[in-house]
């Protein structure tokens, strides 16, 4: 707005605060004349100034001012330790939970009952599935949201013990550059939550902390959407800090990813200068909102001024100073179009003014770009003026390569005009919507992108591949082959170079995953052959070939996973081919990858396989800084796999965790199989109250991303059945039970090891229901699964040593107490060469106590005090123990 239209907007403003309120709206109409401009942000003013940025909403009686916080000791499980602050939005508790195992300190926020409406504890459990994702190492974690008995709301945080980021710069006396990299730690997190739609909305240096480590932390991500969310539409409050807040939000507009980035400028020029932006303290809102929907840029020289008259521990140079201005002034424009894009154009201008490039926000003029360059390359700059003309000479790029560079190019441009496009989606502005899934922000933002606009068949390829491999990690596995095959067409009918015919190859084998995923394995294994046959003579990246081939022994493995042996000369070709091409190279993984294959086949010890794997995830590790590495995550998979082979249950639950952490923080959601490999680990641990929530977690993913209903579903329910008999929930157990047998019983021979296994386990569903005549039936079963072993040794060493156990159980249970030691000495002979190959699963303390207990059933009774021993290692397992007390007895 200009200066004359102000004056305007002020002068109605103020004539209309003296008259009477029910007639302000016609006045100012009638004093606008038409102007609609002038007529909203007047009326904007009038209302903003009855209600104050924080406004009560009328449709609410209570606060929780009302109620009596005085002798407040607990609030739902929370324990309350002390009150840290009240503010508009409620009261903060330094709390600790009484649900954690190992005490947690939480930040406890109470939210004012008028600022939401009676869905609340709904929309709050929405929320809190959707903040919980937002794991990252710069944002204080949510812990838990909800609604106690008596509707106090409650938000708990991740307890920072910190300060806030001015102070803790002040306190450190940090420099400038010290200061931006702090800085840069903020805008990671910012970033971050923007990729999941989250806005944060109410930046400023208190919700920013740094902890005694110097890493930052920021606060209250998502409150303030969780309180917008639940508005009613009459409601007018505003849930930010005018000091921060970017015009957009004083005048009521949509927020988007503009306005954090308006907020972080503020944030940073008081960072950098140790002076507010705006001084609004004493003004009337009239004055509040004028000075922010109406302020000029930083200016260098009155800024300077104030310096040299303000004693500052922030050491400043005129030099570098006016870059970071006009770095700021670019964030903090008053036309969120005028701004950076995204946090990452603010981060990039950032690190150039740090590595003394040039920066996007300011002009492109020679001048500026020769002086960086001569500030970075002072050695550099002068060699060049002694071989300037020798240079010249020599300055010849062959016309391949400069097409290809600016193919490259705009490729780069295409795709992030796409991905913005994308985001953009998401704005209502557009026709979209706040609340989306990264799904539907995808497919809305795919349905407007005009690819028309793509007329370089090479780049539209690209792009089609890009989209096809997101499609892919969001489970839409119909649309991830749909735009990979769109990118093979291209390929397929331009072999025409290396690159090319490498590309080619890389989305064939992508394609062929996915028939192998469903199940189709003549498909995969044909597209893959003819593959191989149209690239034969180019000379091609031995990896790449390596990746066909492991894939094809994948498929051949697949084939023949419910048979009796997993091993065909095929897959052996395959695998040798895959091993050769690998030789003299630098791929750990694929190595790591071969190495697992021998050792499914026989041909490799554990310990081997391992250390391939272990070297695999080093090397991944190092590639990664900070971001995800999917290859990296297949490292940490299969070591985890191995671990469990080992017994090492425990190591393998905490990698386990860490992998599901770093799928939750990059793609928003679990992945279903992972949750059901945990949750089977968590199983034979005892831990059966987090193997059920992951179980719970895995069918919503199913549901969610409309998964198959193939082996891996049908496998998690007998997953589910073991956990659901653990909670003496029988009649689903035994449901869950007769689901899984019925699939398996259908595609594997009836003498196949996965049956027997899954009839085991039915047998602690009769074992624990007490139900006499089908346990004794599984009894027979099981000892005849053991009698056939003798003859034909098929069955693991560990599922035998599983066997004795339960049959040790099962005679425990009908009071045959010398059968049950024979079997319990069975497997006890079994741990005693390797006790730590057995020792951390609750089945080994089982073992141990059902031993002591049969031992003294037959008269032993100087094995009390170590019976007495290994039942309380045993209980201390368990997580769901009372079937476990009562049964290892000895009344």
């Amino acid at each position: 707005m200009n200066k004359e239209v102000w004056q305007k907007i002020e002068s109605i403003y103020d004539q209309a605060t003296d008259i009477d309120k029910m007639e302000q709206k016609e006045f100012v109409k009638n004093k606008a004349r038409g102007d609609d401009q002038v007529i909203a942000q007047v009326l904007k003013m009038l209302e903003a100034d009855a209600q104050t940025f924080m406004q009560d909403s009328p449709q609410f009686n209570l606060n929780l001012d009302e109620l009596d916080f005085t002798k407040l000791d607990t609030l739902g499980h929370f324990k309350i330790i002390r009150k840290v602050a009240t503010g508009g939005m409620g009261r903060v508790y330094l709390a600790q939970s009484s649900h954690a195992d190992v005490p947690i300190k939480v930040a406890l926020k109470t939210i004012r009952i008028e600022l939401i409406n009676s869905d609340l504890e709904h929309k709050f459990q929405n929320e809190k599935h959707i903040l919980a994702k937002l794991q990252h190492h710069n944002i204080a974690s949510l812990i838990d949201a909800g609604v106690t008995e008596n509707k106090i709301p409650y938000i708990a945080t991740q307890w920072i013990d910190g300060r806030n980021i001015n102070q803790y710069s002040n306190d450190k006396a940090l420099t400038i550059k010290e200061r931006l990299n702090l800085f840069l730690q903020i805008c990671s997190a910012v970033s971050f939550a923007h990729n999941k739609l989250i806005i944060h909305r109410d930046l400023k240096p208190d919700n920013i902390l740094v902890d005694a480590e110097g890493q930052v932390k920021l606060l209250d991500f998502g409150i303030a959407k969780i309180i917008d969310d639940n508005q009613a539409s009459s409601t007018q409050t505003q849930i930010y800090t005018p000091d921060y807040a970017a015009p957009e939000q004083i005048n009521g507009e949509m927020c988007t990813v503009a306005t954090d980035v308006y907020s972080l400028g503020i944030v940073l020029f008081e960072l950098l200068t140790n002076h507010k932006r705006f001084d609004l303290s004493n003004m009337s809102m009239a004055e509040k909102i004028k000075a922010i929907c109406a302020a000029k840029p930083i200016d260098i020289n009155k800024l300077m001024q104030q310096h040299t008259s303000k004693k500052t521990p922030v050491p400043y140079s005129p030099k570098i100073n006016g870059i970071l201005i006009t770095i700021i002034n670019k964030a903090t424009h008053l036309d969120p179009s005028r701004r950076y894009e995204n946090v990452s154009a603010l981060v990039a201008d950032i690190k150039n003014y740090l590595a003394q490039r040039p920066i996007v926000a300011m002009k492109d003029s020679v001048l500026y770009q020769s002086k960086m360059f001569l500030l970075r390359n002072k050695l550099a700059s002068f060699l060049t003026l002694v071989t300037l003309l020798a240079v010249v000479g020599g300055l010849y790029v062959s016309n391949q390569q400069m097409q290809m560079k600016l193919k490259e190019s705009q490729k780069a441009a295409v795709l992030l005009d796409f991905f913005q496009g994308i985001l953009q989606s998401a704005s209502p502005a557009q026709g979209g919507s706040t609340n989306i899934s990264v799904k539907q922000m995808f497919d809305s933002g795919i349905a407007r992108y005009d690819f028309d606009n793509i007329t370089d068949p090479y780049i539209k390829a690209e792009l089609s591949s890009q989209i096809g491999l997101i499609y892919g990690q969001l489970g839409n596995l119909e649309k991830h082959r749909e735009y990979i095959e769109s990118a093979l067409d291209y390929y397929v009918h331009n072999l025409d170079s290396k690159n090319n015919a490498d590309a080619y190859l890389k989305y064939a084998t992508e394609i062929a995953s996915t028939y192998t995923n469903n199940e189709e394995y003549d498909k995969a294994s044909a597209l893959l052959l003819a593959a191989l046959t149209r690239v034969e003579k180019y000379s091609l990246n031995p990896a790449n070939l390596a990746g066909v081939y492991l894939e094809l022994a994948t498929i051949e493995k697949e084939i023949n996973r419910y048979k009796d042996t997993k091993v065909t000369p095929k897959a052996q070709a395959y695998l040798k081919q895959a091993e050769s091409l690998l030789k003299g190279t630098d791929n750990p993984m694929l190595i790591g990858e071969v190495n697992m294959f021998k050792h499914d086949f026989g041909e490799v010890p554990s310990a081997e396989a391992m250390a391939y794997i272990e070297t695999a995830e080093q090397n991944f590790s190092k590639a990664q800084e900070g971001g995800f590495n999917p290859n990296l995550q297949d490292a940490r998979s299969v070591r985890a796999h191995f671990l469990m082979l080992a017994g090492k249950y425990q190591q393998a639950e905490q990698l386990y965790e860490k992998i599901r952490q770093a799928t939750l923080a990059t793609y928003g959601s679990d992945d279903f199989v992972g949750l059901i490999t945990q949750a089977d680990n968590l199983n034979i641990l005892g831990r059966f109250d987090k193997a059920k929530a992951l179980l719970q977690e895995a069918q919503i993913v199913h549901e969610e991303f409309n998964l198959a209903k193939n082996p891996p579903y049908y496998g998690s329910l007998l997953y589910r059945a073991q956990v659901m008999v653990e909670y003496q929930e029988f009649a689903q157990a035994a449901e869950l039970f007769a689901q899984n047998f019925a699939y398996f019983s259908k595609i594997l021979p009836e003498t196949h090891s996965y049956l027997k296994i899954a009839q085991s386990q039915r047998s602690e569903l009769y074992l624990k229901s007490g139900n006499d005549e089908k346990l004794a039936l599984a009894k027979l079963q099981l000892e005849k699964y053991l009698a056939d072993n003798a003859q034909n040794k098929k069955l693991s060493a560990y599922f035998r040593y599983a066997l004795h156990i339960k049959l040790g159980n099962i005679n425990l249970y009908f009071k045959d107490y010398a059968k049950a030691f024979e079997h319990y000495n069975k497997a006890q002979v079994m741990t005693e060469s390797n006790p730590s190959r057995f020792n951390q699963a609750r089945v080994y303390w089982e073992l141990q106590t059902g031993w002591q207990l049969a031992r003294i059933k037959n008269g032993e009774s100087g094995q009390i005090g170590e019976f007495g021993k290994n039942k309380k290692i045993l209980l201390d397992r368990v997580s769901n123990d009372d079937w476990y007390d009562e049964f290892y007895s000895l009344d």
